[in-house]
């Protein structure tokens, strides 16, 4: 799931977003909280994947924000609210991904949240995979999926090469970036390869892989994700 936390005052606007049912909205966990009322700007409770602040209540600049997420080694895709047309400037100038101008529609912000979700997704990202004894330089699409095996994670890749790392499934669910998903104890895959999910078995079928990938109750909400995203063709393979 995208989550979204939510920087800004109570309003009709955010209650609505947070509340809604709309099938657009679904693939979203959303957060709430205060604007910060000094000149820090740790948000690092959620981990999210995008911001929305309300810039004309934040006391801080525009530019220290987005400092204070480079700081905090966390790279969220942030959104801005705000009456002023300066203040819109600026931020677009230090690479919010957009502001709305107040006040802001329904649609509108809806819409903007749907654009973050694409641009996160980023099928071919460079990734690199270390071990004591190598180093791997990988692309995210080189990856079908991870496994683990007691102590160590068996990665298999898209030309049936497997190999191991020392190191839990836990930490690589943390740092690899989505696409990848989390379905199983066992299992970390990249839904670009999903070609089937069956749900009265509770499996997933991987293109041009002999092994079927369980997934599991806990993690429905990745599976529900990789089916609406499939169907909106954002998890489609580039023709390579």
């Amino acid at each position: 799931m995208f989550k979204v936390l939510f920087i800004t005052p109570p309003s009709p606007l955010i209650k609505k977003i947070i509340t809604s049912k709309t099938t657009g909205l679904k693939d979203f966990t959303f957060y709430h909280t205060v604007i910060p009322t000094t000149q820090s700007f740790q948000i690092t409770i959620h981990s999210p994947h995008i911001v929305v602040v309300d810039l004309d209540l934040v006391t801080i600049p525009i530019c220290q924000i987005v400092n204070s997420f480079t700081i905090q080694n966390t790279t969220p895709l942030l959104i801005g609210l705000t009456s002023c047309y300066q203040k819109a400037f600026h931020s677009l100038k230090h690479q919010f991904f957009d502001t709305l101008i107040k006040p802001a529609t329904f649609n509108q912000l809806s819409s903007t949240l749907h654009l973050c979700k694409k641009h996160l997704i980023k099928p071919n990202q460079s990734i690199i995979i270390s071990s004591p004894k190598e180093i791997r330089y990988l692309s995210t699409l080189e990856i079908k999926f991870l496994k683990a095996d007691n102590n160590y994670v068996a990665i298999n890749l898209n030309n049936a090469v497997t190999f191991t790392v020392f190191n839990t499934l836990k930490y690589f669910q943390n740092t690899l970036p989505l696409p990848f998903l989390r379905v199983h104890k066992s299992y970390i895959i990249n839904p670009y390869y999903v070609i089937k999910i069956n749900h009265s078995r509770k499996f997933l079928y991987l293109k041009d892989c002999n092994t079927f990938i369980p997934f599991t109750v806990k993690y429905k909400k990745e599976i529900n994700l990789i089916d609406s995203l499939k169907k909106e063709k954002i998890f489609e393979l580039p023709l390579l």
